[in-house]
């Protein structure tokens, strides 16, 4: 309805985990230190941020993307790796979400109407020659009709039209994820596809995110009435922090993959004949790249392993055989390759 940023000190008179935060939503479950405030506030909280986003929902049109995270979870102390945690966001995951999301739109939109020069979070719309590619694709593996995904009501309406049963849903959520563009940084207010935003900045994270305090610099000083960086200065800007971003999330996948490779050449070692599932994401002339849901992890089955059921060895490139994107293929692990940072496999 409306918004007001403050220069404030706050006071943490309770930390919560989201654990707890999603027992209390699901079963009304309390904390010994939780106060008779503490309780009311955050029942207020769960009330308010779920008509936050079903007003968002209804008004932005934003695309939701379920996808499970596989996270490793390591003794620090023992330096070991303990096992791995499926997780999908929660409730209690979207409160923290949609409060940081209404704060960014915020503050996004008052350095529009004020003119301060800023850094905003833009999210092109998925090129024209990307969606065809994933329409035929879907239809041509899947037997799926999904229309024009750069249009976000199509886009959505094919979400709503899948199966979260299918063990083949998280493969296709995860295909449309890499079919739509990178979102990175731009001193203009562009559109959001995912979103559904335009002027939207990224504020929320000035520990940790350099655009974040950017923007927290550039509106401290406007108000000290002090001088603010330039469009052309934050241009230069904007662009380092995308470029940094994309480095940061390849280190971050590679060293969590690391973990899991780490793992697996562990369970290699005491059960060598293990059998794991996979589902073939890519073909390419030199094999087949195949997702591994259990370990959230892609592995690659190399060309000269794959054979017919009559022994017949596959014509030379894998993309003129009956491989398709979206075929079950039951694997044993062949070896690790660490300095690729790759599983290999073998059919089974």
């Amino acid at each position: 309805i409306s918004a007001r940023r403050e220069h404030s000190i706050i006071n943490v008179s309770c930390r919560m985990s989201y654990d707890e935060v999603q027992n209390f939503i699901d079963h009304g479950g309390v904390q010994k230190n939780w106060s008779a405030k503490e309780i009311g506030t955050l029942k207020k909280l769960v009330e308010i941020t779920a008509k936050m986003r079903a007003f968002r929902e209804k008004t932005e049109q934003f695309i939701d993307l379920p996808l499970p995270e596989v996270r490793v979870i390591c003794d620090e102390k023992a330096g070991i790796v303990q096992g791995l945690e499926k997780r999908i966001s929660r409730q209690a995951e979207n409160l923290v979400e949609e409060c940081m999301l209404a704060a960014n739109q915020a503050v996004g939109n008052e350095m529009r109407d004020k003119s301060i020069a800023g850094i905003y979070r833009v999210h092109p719309e998925v090129e024209a020659e990307r969606s065809m590619e994933f329409s035929d694709m879907m239809l041509d593996c899947f037997k799926l009709s999904v229309g024009n995904i750069a249009d976000r009501k199509e886009c959505r309406r094919f979400i709503a039209s899948l199966d979260e049963k299918d063990p083949k849903y998280s493969v296709i959520l995860n295909l449309l994820l890499r079919a739509m563009s990178r979102a990175g940084y731009a001193v203009n207010g562009d559109i959001h596809f995912a979103l559904g935003k335009t002027f939207y900045a990224h504020f929320t994270s000035p520990i940790r995110r350099y655009a974040d305090l950017t923007v927290h610099q550039q509106l401290w000083n406007f108000d000290r009435k002090t001088r603010t960086r330039s469009k052309q200065t934050l241009e230069i800007t904007a662009s380092w922090a995308s470029e940094q971003e994309e480095v940061i999330d390849n280190a971050c996948y590679a060293a969590n993959d690391r973990l899991k490779l780490l793992m697996l050449k562990e369970i290699m070692e005491k059960d060598p004949g293990r059998i794991y599932e996979g589902i073939v994401v890519r073909v390419m002339s030199s094999g087949l790249q195949v997702d591994v849901e259990e370990f959230g992890l892609y592995g690659f089955v190399a060309k000269e392993h794959l054979r017919r059921k009559n022994s017949l060895r596959l014509p030379e490139d894998p993309r003129k055989s009956n491989w398709k994107v979206g075929n079950f293929i039951c694997l044993r692990l062949h070896c690790i390759d660490f300095a690729r940072g790759s599983a290999v496999f073998v059919p089974a």
